[in-house]
């Protein structure tokens, strides 16, 4: 049993398969062919935003999400059509549907589990499912005390449970299965969804596609996972990927994930402020942060526009210091920042975000290291270019399954 270990998954390959990509602002979906060996071909690619408005209710903004995810599976089914893999008004069959979660939508977090004994103990399947469910219990009655899921009756059930670390006897093992031991610690990943919003997912999906065999998964397993492929010498860093309506930041500990939050900050919060200062609407205020961050814009534009962003991403910062506050007193924070976001706004952030003063976290100016991960980056993975329209998101989901499925 390596890390990383899934229960029932399977090492072989089927035809195709469809990624979903669940997040706050938007949802994307893609229909993804795997081939024998590693690698795969994605057919299509679709991401959609979810409408959402100003005191919306939970039920609401799931019904939103709902709404979303069918307009986006149309899109792939209208392309399935198009290139005759199945007739018109027809669903298509497809052997899994992968659906990755991020916040609000999911709740995660490491727990460590510590063992200890005066006799060898062996490892053995059984003794680890008792282990996933005694942490898996710990963690809903966690998040059921802290009320995490408002106006959602239950936490519902741990979708993912994964081993990131195994220690026996104080040294760390990739293959702890039938092992002997007789002091044992586990750092045990764990993903909660409420059972309201799986059902609201799969019915939106069942319009249009009949999915064999569903599997959930958290987004942050796949963004470590990919991180630490390009970055295998990093075993300490800071991982803060800019959603649409959210920002998730990883703290990665000798190569565990050791804390993970969430801040309603993301894109959109970027595009409705700008929209207001700037008495423009949504689309004319994207457009501009996208001209400012790439430096098409005119000198009087950068001038006026420039302040407002850079004190928009001062705000920004200031919530993922918030996050390091909270930490700081358990741990120390890596000082190697890993950023992931949209190629045209990634650069400007994480330029900002190096010359803000970290130095109360015990990060001097002069050892802060911020690093993009960007789309170009993941062909030294997958083995090919990505191309640009690609959604980066999806396709590091893509490369994530690639990799535990061949495993």
């Amino acid at each position: 049993m390596s890390l990383f270990s899934f229960s029932n998954l399977f090492k072989k390959k089927y035809n195709y398969s469809l990624v979903y990509d669940i997040r706050g602002g938007s949802v994307g979906v893609s229909i993804v062919k795997f081939v024998a060996g590693p690698g795969f071909d994605v057919l299509k690619s679709v991401r959609q935003p979810i409408s959402i408005s100003n005191n919306i209710s939970t039920d609401q903004y799931i019904r939103q999400m709902g709404s979303a995810l069918e307009k986006a599976s149309a899109e792939i089914q209208k392309h399935l059509i198009e290139i005759n893999l199945t007739r018109p008004k027809a669903k298509i069959r497809v052997d899994r549907g992968f659906i990755f979660f991020s916040s609000p939508w999911s709740a995660s977090q490491t727990m460590v589990y510590r063992y200890t004994t005066d006799n060898d103990t062996i490892i053995t399947p059984s003794f680890l499912d008792k282990i996933f469910k005694e942490e898996s219990a710990k963690l809903r009655s966690s998040l059921s005390g802290a009320k995490i899921f408002t106006d959602i009756n239950s936490v519902g059930d741990v979708i993912e449970k994964k081993i990131i670390q195994a220690k026996i006897n104080g040294y760390v093992m990739e293959d702890i299965l039938n092992k002997p031991a007789q002091d044992l610690e586990l750092s045990i990943y764990l993903t909660v969804v409420p059972q309201q919003i799986i059902s609201q997912i799969e019915n939106s999906i069942s319009r249009h596609f009949i999915v064999d065999e569903y599997y959930l998964h958290s987004l942050s397993l796949p963004l470590y996972t990919v991180t630490r492929d390009l970055y295998p010498h990093k075993d300490d860093f800071v991982l803060v990927e800019i959603g649409y309506e959210t920002t998730e930041i990883m703290i990665v500990r000798d190569k565990v994930i050791a804390g993970h939050a969430s801040i309603p900050m993301g894109r959109n919060f970027f595009i409705k402020e700008v929209a207001s200062k700037m008495k423009v609407g949504p689309e004319i205020a994207n457009s501009m942060i996208s001209l400012h961050c790439k430096g098409e814009c005119d000198a009087g534009a950068t001038a006026v526009f420039g302040d407002t962003l850079k004190s928009l991403v001062d705000i920004w910062s200031n919530k993922i210091k918030e996050v390091f506050s909270k930490y700081i007193e358990e741990m120390y924070i890596p000082k190697s920042v890993f950023f992931v976001a949209d190629n045209d706004f990634i650069c400007y952030v994480a330029e900002h975000f190096t010359n803000s003063k970290v130095d109360q976290y015990g990060i001097m100016a002069s050892e802060l290291k911020v690093l993009l991960i960007e789309k170009n980056q993941l062909s030294k993975i997958c083995g090919k270019t990505t191309a640009a329209q690609e959604d980066m998101i999806l396709h590091v989901e893509q490369l994530f399954l690639d990799k535990i499925y061949n495993i």
